[in-house]
């Protein structure tokens, strides 16, 4: 598609918004964006995922009902080569994805913070996108051909009813943005891999990992691929709208997710329990799996309580404050000067912004003094076309006017020719009759 603001806002509106209305009865919702280019549209994508934002608290807001809720977002960078890191803490160590029942696409450790609004979740978007620009691409630098991607998580939780559990609805954000340096084909085969119904090959790696969750775990998901006409071939334009017609393939049921906590860490422990028995029970050859299943199902175990709401709201913990629009993780005087510069850095992103939007609208005069002057161009060439077809037909009406003629004057010259041909054959005749008879009364007089 191409990316221009109409065209998202009017993407926005027709299919996306209806996606997000079915969030606050509790189903989850995928938002994968792929910018082929990696050129020009990150402004535009920005502007998407804050009316993303703005639409999913407004539909929580209108149907809160005096319902408990518990809204926090988190932002994370991830690359192919299964590396992790928190936007929202850009001191923190390595994070770990996982694929965690009934939850979905979790980060471990990932920071949370809790929103009370989308002004405050906008925010924490837009400093993320400020770290991940100007600090992970330099000092967490990748190879090229580790694409990397920014996902970008609003939670909602809804307490149903005493001993019901919570009902969960996410939004996931996952920016997947590539490298300058990937030719196009590569960037789309991480996806083309994610949306095959064949297992991944050895060699698909992190990303078509991640990519395959978002498509076929319980959320319902979208999928925007942004291509810069001008420099997109008809062979790429057909690759990415083969590439959408597969991911259209991808069957799966979506329900709202409602889960209790307490139940889900008892399975765990359950779980725990018999992997250690047969630990003790198996033999060498099997010990190796079994840890490996110990390891999964202690951090699947860790991750759930760190999901319980007062633990989440623990100001000791250090992780999350509740209403503040500053990061308060692992807070420091060189921590608390960033945040100052950030603060700082936003109002000049402000005036950038109207700045911005100046020269955007700089940019629409000329693109339109430039179409006046396409059109004028157009209708000279038409005009000269015209004259020239014109010219044409003059001449060709000219040329079968004369061969009409000619071939008039050649029917009758041979229609003569007929004629003179004919008499001569009739006098011929005649001549030779007379002679016949002649003969024939001489004969007859010598009798």
């Amino acid at each position: 598609m191409e990316s221009s603001p109409w065209t998202l806002d009017k993407l926005f509106l027709e299919q996306l918004q209806p996606l997000l209305a079915m969030v606050s009865l509790g189903y989850s919702v995928s938002l994968l964006v792929c910018d082929a280019h990696h050129c020009g549209v990150q402004e535009q994508i920005q502007g998407l995922v804050q009316k993303v934002i703005e639409s999913v608290f407004k539909e929580s807001n209108s149907s809160s009902n005096n319902a408990q809720f518990l809204k926090t977002i988190s932002f994370v960078q991830i690359c192919s080569d299964g590396e992790a890191q928190d936007l929202l803490s850009p001191q923190s160590q390595a994070l770990t994805v996982m694929d965690l029942p009934p939850l979905g696409l979790v980060v471990e450790e990932a920071t949370e913070i809790i929103v009370t609004d989308s002004q405050a979740a906008t925010h924490f978007y837009r400093c993320g996108v400020s770290v991940y620009q100007s600090h992970f691409q330099q000092s967490f630098q990748k190879p090229h051909n580790a694409t990397c991607g920014i996902l970008f998580t609003i939670t909602i939780e809804t307490k149903v009813a005493e001993g019901q559990g919570l009902q969960r609805a996410t939004v996931q954000i996952f920016e997947f943005l590539g490298a300058n340096e990937q030719p196009y084909n590569d960037l789309f085969l991480p996806l083309s891999w994610a949306s095959s119904a064949v297992p991944l090959p050895p060699e698909a790696g992190f990303l078509p990992w991640i990519l395959k969750r978002l498509l076929e775990n319980n959320t319902l998901t979208f999928l925007l691929l942004c291509l810069t006409l001008p420099d997109a071939s008809g062979e790429e334009i057909l690759s990415a709208i083969s590439l959408i017609e597969q991911v259209r393939t991808v069957i799966k049921r979506v329900a709202p997710t409602h889960w209790d906590p307490s139940q889900e860490a008892q399975k765990r422990r359950a779980a725990i329990r018999e992997l250690r028995a047969q630990l003790f029970l198996s033999d060498q050859t099997e010990q190796g799996r079994i840890i490996i299943q110990l390891k999964k199902v202690i951090k699947e175990l860790q991750v759930l309580k760190s999901q319980n709401w007062e633990k989440k709201k623990e100001k000791p913990a250090g992780e999350i404050k509740e209403g503040d629009t500053s990061l308060v993780a692992r807070i420091s005087p060189a921590q608390q000067e960033a945040l100052l510069w950030q603060r700082e850095k936003a109002l000049l992103t402000l005036r950038m912004e109207t700045l911005q939007r100046e020269q955007a609208e700089a940019v629409k005069d000329l693109e339109e003094l430039y179409q006046e002057c396409q059109h004028e161009v157009f209708q000279a060439f038409k005009k000269h076309t015209e004259e020239q077809m014109d010219a044409l037909e003059r001449q060709y009406r000219n040329l079968l006017k004369e061969s009409l003629g000619d071939a008039i004057i050649l029917s009758a010259h041979n229609q003569q020719l007929r004629a003179e041909k004919q008499l001569s054959f009739t006098e011929t005749a005649t001549q030779t009759d007379f002679q016949t008879l002649t003969h024939n009364d001489k004969s007859h007089s010598t009798t």
